[in-house]
């Protein structure tokens, strides 16, 4: 199924600093948890990501169990984008525990993007 969206949804995908995430329980319920989006996204591939900690355990298990989530664009202001809309994309997850390179920087650039430069140096 062909999968697009406007310019206005775009900006919120792209713009958007947090979303909620829903999975569902193995007990048949269901979990909303915040997660990084960062402006992950292919409009001609027809995906939409996010990034979350890989030490959230029975988030991921959960999901490898049943890979149907629903990710809520619900706040801009934090992000760029300056729309009103309420944004629900559902879907299939796909985990990458080990993202190559590419992936890797595709994440970094958008948190930069997003976040401004990373500062480095002693904490």
């Amino acid at each position: 199924m062909a999968v697009s969206w406007s310019e206005e949804i775009d900006a919120i995908f792209g713009g958007d600093l947090t979303a909620a995430l829903t999975y569902l329980t193995p007990a048949g319920g269901a979990v909303a948890t915040c997660v990084a989006p960062f402006g992950l996204r292919d409009r001609q591939a027809g995906w939409v990501g996010f990034t979350t900690s890989l030490g959230f355990g029975k988030k991921l298990d959960r999901i490898e169990r049943d890979r149907h989530v629903a990710l809520a664009f619900h706040a801009r202001e934090h992000g760029t984008s300056s729309s009103q809309r309420y944004v629900l994309v559902q879907g299939r997850a796909e985990i990458v525990p080990d993202p190559d390179a590419a992936l890797r920087t595709l994440v970094y650039d958008q948190a930069v993007h997003i976040l401004g430069p990373i500062k480095r140096g002693r904490l």
